[in-house]
């Protein structure tokens, strides 16, 4: 008897199931045992030594609920995170990020509570601390894992906020000594621009973000007002700051071709250059490419125009309308004189580079 029962316990702590049942069991036995001497012996152990560590099991944790309690809270919980935890889905508006902010936080607040509880179990009890069940428990629970958890279902539901990332590499940019040349001043303030954009259009997404701050998870949307504004108001001052190049004299022909531009102001910015130069190119013939070189030569004249278009998504920066704002194109007027596929004998505009300006009054 003092074998079976002792192989249930290691230490202090129960091995098996609830021992109620075979307990109740032994009594009977004991009590229904037809030698009175060895009936006697056999009471006074279960008395002494088996009913007391059957009872202090039953009563679990002192403070903490007896073991039935502990169990119905642990089963509980792994019920509740597989079914009841919130879970990854589509959350793209911002009552719909909301909404999950607050089952996530309901879900920290829930699984904090329950870290707390059974570490303190464990803790008073060297029998539970050693439970498989239990350690499960407080792994299950423990600050990395409910972190792992909620980061999971965010980065599977909501739109991330990539908006602050590009707006500071913008302001470093903006910040620096500015290039002489517009094609690196126009990428400058276009990709500047496009920041901004996309903070105005992700400002209700770190709204809904904010509502994440409470379990560590907003991420930078509390920057959003502030960088927003810094980046607008350094947008619009290197806006202001574009100027034209310096007008030099041109042929003619270039001035009337300028003339004849739809733009609000053009301009010849370099003197006439005469080039001289091989060029080689692919030609494919019966299937197969083959190069070819030829002669190029050309006058050119480098030119300016400010026209009045705009990017459709170009957005209002702070004391700076769009409509305040045109497009300058710069590139060169040519005239060829030999060439493969040219028009020959006649000025051209060739366009490429452009950036913003404000538009001449």
């Amino acid at each position: 008897m003092t074998a079976w029962y002792d192989s249930l316990w290691k230490g202090e702590c129960l091995e098996r199931e609830d021992p109620a049942p075979s307990m109740a069991k032994l009594s009977a036995m004991i009590a229904a045992h037809p030698v009175a001497d060895e009936r006697k012996a056999y009471s006074e152990y279960y008395e002494r030594h088996l009913f007391p560590k059957s009872k202090a099991w039953h009563e679990g944790v002192p403070g903490f609920g007896t073991h039935a309690e502990l169990e119905t809270r642990r089963k509980a919980w792994l019920e509740w995170k597989t079914s009841g935890a919130p879970k990854a889905r589509d959350a793209k508006s911002v009552e719909q990020i909301k909404t999950l902010a607050g089952e996530l936080a309901a879900y920290v607040k829930r699984t904090t509570a329950e870290h707390e509880l059974v570490s303190k179990v464990m803790t008073a009890s060297g029998c539970y601390n050693k439970k498989f069940e239990f350690q499960s428990w407080r792994a299950a629970t423990d600050e990395r894992q409910m972190s792992d958890y909620v980061s999971s279902v965010l980065g599977k539901s909501v739109p991330p906020l990539t908006g602050a990332q590009q707006a500071d590499i913008s302001l470093k940019k903006l910040a620096a000594d500015q290039p002489d040349g517009l094609a690196q001043r126009g990428s400058i303030l276009e990709s500047a621009y496009l920041a901004y954009a996309e903070l105005l259009e992700q400002a209700p997404l770190a709204a809904a973000y904010a509502e994440l701050a409470a379990i560590g998870k907003a991420g930078d949307a509390a920057r959003y007002p502030k960088l927003t504004e810094e980046l607008g108001a350094a947008l619009a001052k290197r806006v202001k700051e574009v100027t034209l190049s310096a007008k030099v004299s041109a042929p003619s022909a270039v001035t009337s071709l300028l003339a004849k531009t739809r733009s609000k102001g053009a301009r010849a910015t370099s003197a006439l250059e005469h080039n001289d130069r091989t060029e080689t190119d692919q030609v494919e013939k019966n299937g197969k490419l083959y190069e070819r070189s030829y002669r190029l030569v050309y006058d050119a004249v480098g030119v300016e125009l400010v026209v009045d278009e705009r990017k459709k998504w170009l957005p209002d920066l702070p004391g700076l309308p769009a409509r305040a704002v045109c497009q300058v194109h710069a590139g060169h007027a040519i005239k060829y004189a030999k060439g493969v596929g040219r028009k020959l004998g006649k000025w051209e505009l060739q366009i490429g580079i452009s950036t913003v300006i404000l538009c001449p009054k």
